[in-house]
């Protein structure tokens, strides 16, 4: 079976469930070289949806568990989507002929059939959270990086699944005062339109309703709600009068949510025919594995905002990966190679050694 392992430093970072499917030390990379000749990558054009579809697509309720973010000094908890019950929202669409879309289907009877981590060119692993998002997230949430001024940025997430570092940042402007009149915008882009259906989207309204933002329909509600996420996690009732409040919220505190689901080598034409924008700030987490799609990868990096090293927030991509990923040549040398290659500039602005050794990697280009 395929599996990444997470290794990640202090158990709290993990529910019962991500502990037990991680327990086979390497076992992703040493077993994707052999599942890429049998299986090899197929091109899926890439599309974009409208936050007004992917909410059709949710559960009346969704349980959740609280990520608390190692080495952040705040004592940091995300709230995520629980993975069995995103299981059982697939099998239950699976049964529904409603729910059910050709490629939803396959994605559906690979994953719940053998429920690997990665079944390459039918379902890239985002439905579950990888231990180098976590990292990004406790790196942007310290450090210079913890003042970034969102209002006015353009946010890119690539390869985003779960989203936690994109969810840490719109949950940052749902907790600011000083939003601003410009938008903060929000493209999140994943391999599968399931992902962001089963675990992207209800993240981020998870991140919301543990804001200040949710206030105004907290108290509106005759039930109780909680500030923060329990340690024991919990279930949220997603109503029309929640799903109203969240979509106010967004208008409220200008931020937009774009979502594209396909391989990423088609993602530029789409965005904005004829007119791709450029980016602020691009996020992307345990994507390097694959060196076939570096360039694809780094002709996206190449979409930042041109700025200088003295810019007082210049643009940048954060790569969070492993050094390297057995079995298939990928890994943090190689990416750094190709970046070089491009003419970009790359620099290591984190690092753990434990275990199979991390690395976060700002880079720029122009």
């Amino acid at each position: 079976m395929f599996r990444f392992n997470f290794d990640i430093d202090g158990a709290e970072a993990m529910n019962a469930e991500d502990m037990a499917l991680s327990s086979v030390n390497h076992e992703r990379e040493d077993s994707i070289e052999a599942r890429q000749e049998v299986n090899p990558p197929s091109n899926v054009v890439c599309s974009e949806h409208s936050i007004s579809k992917l909410i059709e697509t949710l559960p009346s309720r969704i349980s959740y568990t609280p990520s608390l973010i190692p080495s952040s000094s705040l004592g940091l908890k995300l709230a995520r989507r629980d993975l069995f019950d995103a299981r059982f929202q697939i099998i239950a669409n699976a049964d529904d002929a409603e729910m059910k879309d050709e490629e939803n289907e396959t994605q559906a009877k690979q994953f719940i059939d053998a429920p690997s981590d990665l079944v390459p060119g039918i379902y890239e692993g985002g439905l579950k959270t990888w231990e180098c998002s976590l990292d990004l997230v406790s790196y942007m949430s310290s450090g210079a990086m913890s003042e970034y001024y969102l209002p006015g940025k353009r946010v890119l997430e690539l390869g985003c699944g779960t989203g936690l570092p994109s969810v840490y940042l719109i949950q940052k402007v749902f907790r600011s005062s000083q939003f601003g009149s410009n938008p903060a915008i929000f493209y999140l882009q994943d391999y599968n339109l399931s992902v962001l259906q089963l675990v992207t989207l209800p993240n981020i309204i998870l991140a919301w309703y543990f804001s200040p933002a949710s206030d105004g329909y907290k108290k509106s509600s005759k039930e109780d709600h909680p500030t923060e996420p329990p340690d024991d996690g919990g279930e949220l009732s997603l109503d029309s009068e929640l799903l109203d409040a969240f979509l106010s919220s967004l208008a409220a505190y200008h931020v937009q949510l774009r979502f594209f689901s396909g391989d990423w080598a088609t993602f530029l034409p789409v965005i904005q025919p004829g007119d791709t924008p450029t980016f602020d700030l691009i996020l992307t987490s345990e994507t390097i594995y694959r060196t076939s799609s570096l360039p694809s990868l780094i002709s996206i990096l190449k979409r930042l905002k041109p700025s200088s090293e003295q810019d007082s927030q210049p643009s940048m991509a954060l790569v969070a990966a492993k050094i390297l990923y057995f079995g298939v040549g990928g890994g943090v040398a190689e990416f750094s190679d190709e970046v070089l290659n491009a003419g970009g500039r790359i620099k290591n602005v984190w690092e753990s050694n434990t275990g199979v050794g991390r690395r976060i990697l700002s880079v720029q280009f122009g």
